[in-house]
């Protein structure tokens, strides 16, 4: 869905206003108002439904605009916007997960915000999974003309992941190093993975706490010969397998419905489900 990440972000921004009080959310509206005018923030808040919570229903634009223009209004609109929300005392912050993965229309929009607006903008990606011909890798290749710094995740060393695991068990670095090691071993000094395999130890029973000692217990033997995934989907699927058929059913639900809604949604769908299991 285009600008996906940007209509959670902005969405999010927008509930944060709100909630500070009449006073803010009065100020933030017409200075909107007045950077955007009321039929042009149509145009952003068609992608960014929660903008009415602060600038109210606006009349609609009645400008007739192709795809292309229409991008480019929306994102001169949503440059607007930011320099009328982002203030010296409260600058815009934006951090975009997973941009090896972001939609054109996204990726046209953060080019644009980075050259032309006040936002700051931070992104992640994995290196491996952009393509040499993607849109994305010609973006980082204007890195220099766009001002950007590139910083290399490095994978976790010995010294992190006794930290990650002492932090995560609540016990000191002298009695987890063991575990760390095998945790180091397994992962790569992936942080996900090593996060996925301390879990999933927790899970099959191979990292158990002990009440009357309080502390956590491991069985080295076991733990050596244990394999993690090395795929997200890998991982995630083993986790659904472990639920029960029940479980399993709501998911399967929820899939369909998108990444985000309410629960009430959810109950109607699972009501319907089970009306038409019983008609069958």
């Amino acid at each position: 869905r285009p600008y996906s990440a940007f209509r959670r972000a902005f969405g999010d921004l927008c509930e944060l206003i709100v909630e500070r009080g009449e006073n803010t959310l009065s100020n933030v509206s017409k200075r909107i108002l007045s950077a955007v005018g009321g039929s042009v923030g149509t145009v952003a808040s068609e992608v960014i439904p929660n903008l009415t919570k602060i600038i109210g229903p606006q009349p609609a634009d009645s400008t007739e605009l192709t795809g292309y223009e229409r991008q480019k209004r929306f994102d001169y609109v949503l440059r607007k916007l930011i320099s009328a929300i982002s203030l010296p005392e409260h600058p815009v912050v934006i951090f975009l997960d997973d941009l090896q993965w972001a939609d054109e229309a996204s990726l046209h929009l953060m080019r644009s915000l980075v050259l032309r607006s006040s936002a700051i903008i931070v992104g992640s990606y994995r290196e491996d999974e952009v393509s040499p011909d993607s849109l994305f890798r010609r973006i980082l290749s204007e890195g220099e003309k766009m001002n950007v710094a590139q910083i290399q995740v490095l994978p976790l060393g010995i010294t992190a992941v006794e930290n990650l695991v002492s932090y995560a068990l609540r016990m000191s670095r002298r009695l987890i190093r063991p575990l760390a090691e095998v945790v180091l071993k397994k992962t790569d000094g992936n942080t996900f993975f090593a996060i996925q395999f301390l879990v999933s130890l927790c899970d099959e029973g191979l990292l158990l706490y002990d009440e009357k000692c309080r502390r956590w217990r491991w069985n080295f033997d076991k733990l050596r010969t244990k394999d993690i995934a090395d795929d997200l989907v890998d991982i995630f699927m083993s986790k659904i397998e472990r639920l029960d058929a029940k479980a399993r059913g709501v998911l399967t639900l929820a899939a369909g419905v998108g990444s985000t809604f309410r629960e009430s949604t959810l109950e109607i769908l699972l009501a319907t489900s089970l009306a038409g299991s019983e008609g069958n």
